[in-house]
């Protein structure tokens, strides 16, 4: 393992819970120093406490430069580097667009845009130049997370859906073991502008992105996956179309 003063850097965004922590959890098992980056500051000041100090925590809203910027500022007062981004950070759909607003219209928040592309593009920009000031010819890893419904229609979700197309897919109802399996695969092998599509069928490398993956997808026509959908509201009376 590298010792303390060459050990490889990471910045993590939206990583609270779920994909984002195991991926902070992933990169600490794999020798990392990581800034833990996100709005929930109370959740990710207790993770990285548990996790010990090859992290540091953060309080960031991606949707904002400037916090962006102080993020990771702090990772190059700290360590002097940064050698992975993951631009994890999203928010669900926040416009019900399905739904009646009322005799008056209501304007829409732009929020899930703002956090789900704007925030990405800004972690891709700042990324990029640390890499280039800090990185000493090394060069760099971003591994953004994204979505399934970014190539999948998703009708209540339109919003959304466009903002995680920018983003380019990983992610729905999937075992975190395999979302791990996809950040293994960027951080460790020479892979580049990939694509990978995760889901409970494993990893599918989109190298050619296209409508209707019959490998992994078919989960999505399946009455129950239908019914489910129908129960939570998700899709109404929707069906999914191949």
């Amino acid at each position: 393992m590298a010792t303390s003063s060459d050990a490889p850097v990471a910045l993590v965004t939206g990583c609270a819970t779920g994909i984002g922590l195991s991926a902070v959890k992933l990169l600490v098992s794999r020798g990392y120093r990581v800034l833990m980056a996100d709005w929930n500051y109370e959740k990710i000041a207790e993770e990285s406490v548990a996790l010990g100090s090859n992290t540091f925590a953060v309080r960031c809203d991606v949707s904002d430069w400037e916090s962006q910027v102080a993020a990771f500022d702090k990772a190059i007062e700290l360590w002097g580097r940064v050698d992975v981004v993951g631009a994890n950070a999203g928010l669900p759909e926040q416009v019900p667009l399905l739904f009646d607003t009322g005799d008056v219209p209501k304007k829409p928040t732009t929020i899930v845009v703002d956090v789900d592309l704007v925030g990405v593009i800004y972690s891709v920009n700042l990324a990029l130049h640390h890499f280039r000031k800090h990185g000493s010819g090394r060069g760099g890893r971003i591994v953004i997370t994204s979505s399934q419904v970014g190539i999948h229609a998703f009708p209540t979700g339109p919003i959304y859906g466009a903002a995680k197309a920018g983003r380019v897919p990983p992610h729905i109802i999937t075992p975190m073991e395999n979302h791990m399996k996809a950040w293994t695969e960027f951080i460790e092998t020479d892979i580049y502008g990939y694509v990978y599509e995760v889901d409970a069928g494993g990893l599918y490398n989109r190298t050619a992105p296209e409508y209707w993956s019959p490998e992994h997808q078919s989960w999505l026509g399946a009455p129950e996956t239908q019914e489910m959908w129908r129960k939570v509201g998700t899709l109404g009376a929707a069906d999914v179309e191949k």
